[in-house]
């Protein structure tokens, strides 16, 4: 069962089509099933899987999930519909291709 959620989650997260929320989901969705299973023979599995996931996450770079947060909220705000709210959105857009490059 290990292998197989790994497996999954690798499918999913290596398609074209993946998104930044889908490997957010996907991460959430690998911690809850392993913190879900309670036999003693999965124990240990599991907590270095859980340790494993936990690290990389830390060592991520979160600047993209900040920017992607950031602009959802604006335009669920309409706040982009102005003359500043497009500097901003402007300022971040550059800010996240920094990052990446």
């Amino acid at each position: 069962m290990h292998l197989k959620l790994l497996a999954i989650a690798v499918n999913i997260t290596q398609a074209a089509f993946c998104r930044l929320d889908t490997v957010l989901l996907t991460f959430g969705f690998l911690v809850m099933q392993y913190q879900q299973m309670a036999d003693e023979d999965d124990y240990i599995t599991s907590a270095s899987i859980i340790s494993c996931l936990e690290k990389c996450w830390m060592a991520a770079d979160h600047g993209m999930e900040h920017s992607a947060l950031t602009i959802l909220l604006k335009c669920r705000n309409n706040s982009l519909n102005t003359k500043e709210g497009l500097l901003f959105l402007g300022r971040i857009i550059e800010r996240a291709f920094l990052n990446l490059w």
